[in-house]
């Protein structure tokens, strides 16, 4: 009898709880609490049955507690991180709007293109912000398989479209980009792991991290590096007992593969090296990209320009160089207000790392937010001379529908994580 009256309990507390992930969480928790009390009652000379009562009437009004609980473990939805990511597509398709008919396509038609990949990518984001982020945790391995199985294919059946590898599934499209994201999943699984511990941990993780930086330099050459920075921040915050190992064998591997990229460095490659440090010299060749951002930069007013950038005289201006067309066509005064909405978009992120308890999602949101924010970085820096140009589009903001989707199911995880992160034990404990 006594069991059927803690089971009339939950279910009044749980009438009181709309998610029904907040509700099996509260129902699990309130389960261990009153074993643990039962068992500590029993000890007092009371019989099994009064004991369970007794633990129940400590709850105290179901629903009260059921309020309570729904409070703390209801859903939340993080608008601002929405508003921001809403404000850097906008201005990215105000840019693509005010650009020029170049190689023979309107600015309307890359408008028209980057309006359905933008309802389609909040749409995917909308998607996995619902779903649950812990289910993936366990399936670290069917990740790494593959993504293994994509790169097999990708090495042998991918073909060329303006300088871009694509694997061909028949209705869409893959990029090296998008098994690039199976990895991260892999990798956060692995470093999150409660079963892997020590020095298999670091061995695991290493072997995956460094597998893939060889496989993104082969089909995305010089792009590996935002993977590998992203890879070495996730390390930063997951629970690794010899993380000061895990450090001390990827800075050597680190130093071994610079070495050996510089030793074997493509002719192409070092065009772009040259150029980069020598544009003045080499303004007729290798340089000659640098000299002309440079000189549109130069142009650029407070307020902006009446002229308008044409395709001839800066390639990828819709795509890599968007920066560069919004602060030519609108003046810097427009242009810092992409730097500043993906700044505050950044950090609001950040902020979602620090507040989350779970390790794998910690590890899932830094992911995400690395490597969006180390290739907006990037994107900025070479665009303003500072780092070389490597093919980076600007996230959210550049042209290209994969790119869009792609980053989108980024944001998706930080949603997940945030609409999660108040399930958390020792709340329960607190509110009882």
């Amino acid at each position: 009898m006594s069991r059927l009256v803690f089971k009339q309990f939950i279910n009044e507390v749980k009438a009181q709880i709309r998610s029904k992930e907040a509700q099996q969480f509260v129902e699990a928790e309130l389960t261990n609490h009153f074993i643990e009390r039962k068992q500590e009652i029993l000890t007092e000379g009371l019989s099994e049955i009064e004991s369970e009562k007794k633990a129940v009437e400590q709850f105290g009004n179901p629903l009260t507690l059921g309020k309570k609980m729904h409070q703390i473990h209801k859903p939340k939805v993080d608008w601002l991180t929405i508003g921001l990511l809403v404000a850097v597509i906008s201005i990215g398709m105000v840019t693509l709007y005010s650009l020029p008919t170049f190689s023979g396509i309107s600015s309307l038609h890359y408008v028209r293109v980057q309006l359905i990949s933008s309802i389609i990518a909040l749409a995917v984001m909308t998607g996995i912000m619902f779903f649950d982020y812990r289910k993936m945790e366990r399936y670290w391995m069917c990740f790494l398989f593959v993504g293994v199985i994509l790169s097999f294919l990708f090495f042998y059946l991918s073909s060329s479209r303006n300088g871009i590898l694509y694997l061909d599934m028949r209705y869409f499209d893959i990029t090296f980009w998008s098994i690039n994201l199976l990895y991260i999943l892999a990798l956060a699984g692995i470093l999150s792991s409660k079963h892997l511990k020590g020095f298999m941990k670091v061995l695991l993780a290493t072997v995956v991290i460094w597998l893939v930086v060889a496989l993104t330099y082969f089909f995305l050459g010089s792009a590996m590096i935002i993977y590998l920075a992203t890879c070495l921040i996730m390390a930063a915050v997951a629970p690794m007992e010899r993380k000061r190992t895990f450090y001390i064998v990827n800075s050597v591997l680190l130093l071994v593969g610079s070495t050996i990229f510089a030793l074997f460095l493509a002719e192409h490659q070092m065009e772009r090296i040259v150029g980069f440090l020598y544009s003045e010299d080499y303004a007729d060749s290798y340089g000659y990209i640098y000299i002309v951002i440079k000189q549109l930069l130069q142009e650029a007013t407070f307020w902006g320009n009446d002229q308008t950038i044409i395709g001839e005289q800066l390639p990828e201006a819709h795509t890599d160089f968007i920066i560069i067309s919004i602060i030519h066509q609108f003046g810097w005064g427009f242009g810092s207000l992409i730097f500043i909405t993906l700044f505050a978009f950044l950090i609001r992120t950040l902020q979602i790392v620090k507040k989350t308890n779970d390790p794998f999602g910690r590890v899932i949101v830094l992911a995400s937010v690395a490597m969006i924010g180390v290739t907006s970085v990037w994107n900025m820096g070479m665009v303003f001379g500072l780092l070389p140009i490597i093919g980076i589009p600007l996230p959210f903001t550049s042209y290209g529908g994969a790119s869009m989707i792609l980053y989108s199911i980024y944001v998706g995880f930080i949603l997940s994580v945030y609409r999660r992160k108040d399930l958390v034990q020792h709340q329960i404990s607190r509110a009882v």
